[in-house]
């Protein structure tokens, strides 16, 4: 985590300035995204093996379901379907069988 923000330090000015964008916005938002990403690690890091399967069921359907959907409500970009928009956040819905892009 620290990486990313010490990359995003370094990379994300000139890219914020070409666009437009305060110099640190990409930073902010990383550091922002963050936040919620540390308090899901140390929930999930005290359930019990039992609730963490369950939990990683219930996580793998909804990507599926995740998937499907952008098939159908995603935003098209140059002819391809990868990105649906939830609550104003454009989210990239993969399974965690399919390989990196």
């Amino acid at each position: 985590m620290l990486g990313g923000i010490v990359l995003s330090l370094a990379a994300s000015p000139p890219v914020a300035n070409r666009l437009g964008l305060e110099p640190f916005y990409f930073v902010n938002r990383h550091v922002l995204f963050l936040i919620p990403a540390i308090a899901v690690m140390l929930v999930t890091s005290f359930l019990p093996r039992r609730h963490l399967r369950r939990v990683a069921l219930a996580v793998f359907i909804v990507s599926l379901i995740l998937v499907a959907a952008t098939l159908v409500f995603g935003a098209e970009v140059k002819g391809a379907r990868r990105w649906i928009v939830i609550a104003g956040v454009n989210i990239q819905p993969r399974n965690s069988s399919s390989p990196p892009l």
